[in-house]
């Protein structure tokens, strides 16, 4: 992220921080499917919306 790209980081700090949550909590599975990862950008998008 050298070309200072905040919009692009922060998207990308936010889907990190939303996979590591899922794999660390109870009843969550180990392994994160495609399916999870869509869900999870799907609820973070509906989260930042004003």
């Amino acid at each position: 992220m050298k070309s200072k790209d905040t919009v692009a980081l922060a998207a990308t700090r936010a889907i990190k921080g939303e996979i590591l949550l899922f794999k660390t909590s109870e009843g969550g599975s180990k392994e994160v499917t495609d399916g999870d990862i869509l869900k999870m950008i799907q609820t973070t998008n509906w989260q930042k919306l004003p």
